[in-house]
């Protein structure tokens, strides 16, 4: 039995050996858009394309690719490139290649795929199916939303919220986030992703990073919904001075005022309309359960403080006021999608012990 086995693969080795077009050749891995895989807030007009060559054949190259973009999965899978169809283009480039189809629009989502030919002539299969999801492309596109803030100026950090109906038939739910410094998101009492200290750091006078974020799983479609936001100050606002066991007061870190944020949030629905939720006066803010706050000293937390449901539908408290608008830090708005990678958590410390005061 081991001997017929033992032919058998020595067989095979000999045929794809004699026979290489009939072994694996090329197949693409790995698509990226503008470096990033399947990114939201792409805000380029003509994005970056990238791929993987991948081959269980030594010394295989591509010769050429051929790229598809459609404007619905439903046409990628026909091999309706209705966006953009490359045609077979005779290169072995895999990285760089500006997408040169239709013009896109802002929040629109499109799905691509390649494919390439190897050294011998061989066209491979089409890769798994990607998309990318571009930003607001311009500050007109932002026109439902204002920059907005607390009336009160010396709270360490702001917690605004926002309630809003959603109608029935809810197809896609997107968020256009930046809050200066930093901010953390909440739908209907959740955190929106999973990662921390967003937005990123900048020089804000001249680029403020907003972040795009798919909420439409959590999003209650035909009933009242509530957007919560806390705003900390990072290094947008510090503050020069002593503070516990630092110093900061080099120039670098000036605070750039008050926190501060603007927020877009676009309803599509199955019927083709589209709902815009944008800051505005409608937003309230109020205080939060964090009392000092420093990008070098830390922070204090006192959860006695934490007003319950405050990120929840049907809260109610006398004490939150209208939000202020206001102006921004004079920084363009650009998609941080492909500024840098998020900051995430990889790791929890669990206290020894918890001493109650």
């Amino acid at each position: 039995m081991k001997s017929n086995l033992v032919k058998l693969l020595l067989a095979a080795f000999v045929l794809a050996s004699a026979h290489p077009t009939l072994s694996a050749t090329l197949s693409p891995t790995d698509l990226r858009c503008d470096y990033a895989v399947n990114p939201l807030g792409v805000d380029s007009s003509n994005p970056r394309l990238f791929w993987k060559v991948a081959s269980r054949e030594r010394g295989q190259r591509q010769i050429a690719y051929q790229i598809l973009v459609a404007s619905s999965g439903k046409n990628l899978a026909k091999n309706n490139g209705d966006l953009w169809d490359s045609g077979k283009v005779a290169s072995d480039e895999t990285i760089q290649i500006y997408y040169a189809g239709a013009a896109l629009k802002s929040s629109q989502q499109v799905f691509w795929k390649v494919r390439m030919w190897d050294a011998n002539g061989k066209a491979s299969a089409w890769s798994k199916p990607a998309t990318w999801t571009m930003g607001l492309l311009s500050d007109s596109d932002w026109n439902n939303s204002s920059w907005i803030a607390a009336s009160d100026t010396n709270l360490a950090t702001i917690v605004l919220r926002r309630e809003f109906v959603v109608k029935p038939g809810l197809k896609r739910a997107l968020a256009n986030v930046c809050g200066l410094g930093q901010y953390e998101l909440s739908l209907n009492g959740k955190k929106a992703g999973d990662d921390f200290l967003s937005s990123g750091w900048t020089k804000y006078d001249k680029t403020c990073l907003y972040d795009t974020r798919d909420i439409t799983a959590q999003i209650q479609p035909g009933t009242t919904n509530a957007i919560g936001l806390i705003l900390g100050n990072s290094f947008y606002n510090v503050t020069p001075g002593y503070w516990r066991y630092v110093k900061t007061d080099f120039n670098q870190n000036l605070p750039f005022g008050p926190l501060r944020a603007i927020a877009q949030i676009e309803l599509d629905y199955t019927n083709g309309t589209t709902q815009i939720i944008g800051s505005d006066a409608n937003w309230l803010s109020g205080p939060g359960a964090i009392s000092f706050e420093n990008v070098y000293a830390g922070e204090d937390y006192d959860a006695r403080l934490e007003p319950a449901g405050w990120n929840q539908p049907g809260y109610a408290n006398a004490e939150w006021t209208p939000a202020v608008l206001t102006n921004g830090p004079g920084g363009i708005l650009k998609g941080s999608s492909c500024a840098a990678p998020p900051i995430g958590k990889f790791d929890v410390f669990t206290p020894v012990a918890t001493n109650v005061i």
